[in-house]
């Protein structure tokens, strides 16, 4: 019996023992399995999530739309980019006042080009203004006739006045006489096409004339929008320029160019410079006393280009007093360079009550635009710059108008006369920039992409407005 109960009892410790056993087996596989799971979610969750993103940017379109479309862009879209790729150099828009030369300076110029061996043509200046008659001028094509007066005007103009210009219907009281035959001649003789000649009897010049055929060299109709751009050149050889300028920017060079479609200062002041010469040939004579303030030519027989220009300087310094109004400009200029422009502005309304010279007005009331520009007193600055271009309506002077009425918010006015100023003066740089401004704010694109090539074609080297590659 005793024997029976140890040996149950044996039996329950050996089934209690076996079951702890399978327990404990069971969780440590348990635990083992476990730790294998959490070992895969540590390392490989993140790798799947990370490429779950790549894949959401990827696929980030709407509607499954092609984004690649979106690059090719429409032509409005085109013209925009070409627009705002657009180069503006506005480097040069704001007008500055040139120091004024004194009256008894001569200044650069190509004197010493001048060919004195054979004398001089000149007319006579007390018998300015000269006229001029145009043959068959109404029979002429439309706008020839404009294009030779032009050529006249911008004489006139550019020089300030010293040289004159009237039109005539009547030959027999003209000093000059231009002629506009349909074709050229066989050889083409002369400059470009034109011919021009003195008539002349002894030492008396009786006339000029101009010979400008409505055909070119080549055979075809001339332009008559660029017909004073050939006629300048014969003009300035008709005022006594018996030479060529050795510059390209002149125009008295040789040859045509886009460079030399504007006379020049340096045109201008070798035209005056002649004229302190005795002529050997000229429409009325000096008299002694008048030819005792000029210089004769047998002064400069056979002196070298240097010595001619000393000989002329001393002349000019000695026969030209001193002007009070030069002290005061240059302390004007020098107040300006410095930046004070309430002191220039000042200073320049003094040099204006003690000018008794027009074309010394003429200067004046352009620098006192300037200076107003300076100091924002647009309304001031316009009836300024107005009143100088009334007496002396060079381009500058129309383009000092045209930029206050831009900087003004007169964009309308303006872009008129910034039109008429390059349709006379392409080579104006300054009215390229301001232009293709109001134009861009038009967004006026066949008007702004037209003076982007015409400026291309004026400024080869150097334009002030070009589409950036």
């Amino acid at each position: 019996m005793y024997r029976n109960k140890i040996l149950v009892i044996t039996t329950v410790l050996i089934a209690l023992l076996l079951g702890v056993m399978i327990w404990s087996a069971n969780v440590v596989a348990d635990h083992n399995a476990q730790q294998k799971d959490d070992n895969v979610i540590g390392v490989e969750l993140p790798q799947a999530q990370e490429q779950n993103s790549e894949s959401e940017e990827i696929t980030e379109t709407p509607d499954g739309e092609d984004t690649s479309l979106e690059d090719e862009g429409t032509d409005d879209d085109s013209e925009n980019s070409q627009q705002s790729n657009l180069i503006i150099d506005t480097s040069e828009i704001v007008p500055t006042i040139t120091k004024k030369e004194k009256s008894n300076s001569i200044g650069r110029n190509y004197i010493d080009q001048i060919d004195f061996s054979n004398g001089l043509i000149l007319w006579n200046t007390s018998t300015f203004p000269l006229h001029v008659y145009i043959e068959g001028e109404d029979k002429l094509p439309e706008g020839f006739a404009d294009g030779i007066k032009a050529a006249f005007n911008n004489w006139q103009h550019a020089s300030e006045g010293f040289v004159k210009f009237e039109y005539v219907t009547d030959p027999t009281i003209a000093e000059i006489v231009v002629s506009a035959p349909e074709n050229s001649t066989e050889d083409c003789p002369g400059e470009n096409g034109i011919e021009y000649g003195f008539n002349k009897r002894n030492n008396r010049l009786l006339g000029a004339s101009i010979v400008v055929p409505q055909t070119s060299c080549s055979g075809t109709a001339v332009d008559t929008h660029s017909l004073y751009t050939l006629l300048q050149h014969p003009i300035g050889h008709i005022l006594g320029i018996n030479t060529h300028s050795q510059r390209p920017s002149d125009v008295m060079y040789p040859t045509l160019s886009y460079e030399n479609t504007a006379i020049s200062d340096i045109d201008i002041r070798t035209l005056k410079l002649l004229y302190n010469f005795v002529p050997s040939v000229t429409n009325k004579y000096y008299t002694n006393a008048e030819m005792r303030k000029m210089i004769r030519l047998s002064e400069v027989k056979n002196k070298q280009p240097n010595e001619i220009l000393n000989i002329l300087n001393t002349h000019i310094n000695a026969n030209t007093p001193k002007d009070p109004l030069d002290s005061i400009l240059d302390e004007a200029y020098e107040y300006y360079q410095n930046g004070n422009y309430t002191k220039a502005k000042k200073t320049y309304l003094t040099a204006l009550n003690n000018a008794q010279d027009v074309l010394d007005k003429a200067y004046i009331n352009s620098a006192l635009a300037i200076i107003c520009i300076n100091l924002q007193e647009y309304t001031e600055a316009l009836n300024y710059a107005d009143i100088a271009a009334g007496i002396s309506a060079t381009p500058k002077n129309k383009y000092i108008s045209a930029y206050i009425n831009f900087v003004s918010g007169n964009e309308t006015e303006a872009q008129v006369n910034l039109e008429n100023l390059l349709a006379r003066y392409p080579k104006y740089k300054s009215a390229y920039t301001v232009l293709a401004q109001i134009y861009e704010k038009q967004e006026n694109t066949d008007k702004l992409n037209a003076l982007v090539q015409q400026s291309k074609e004026h400024f080869i080297d150097r334009s002030p407005l070009y589409y950036k590659e």
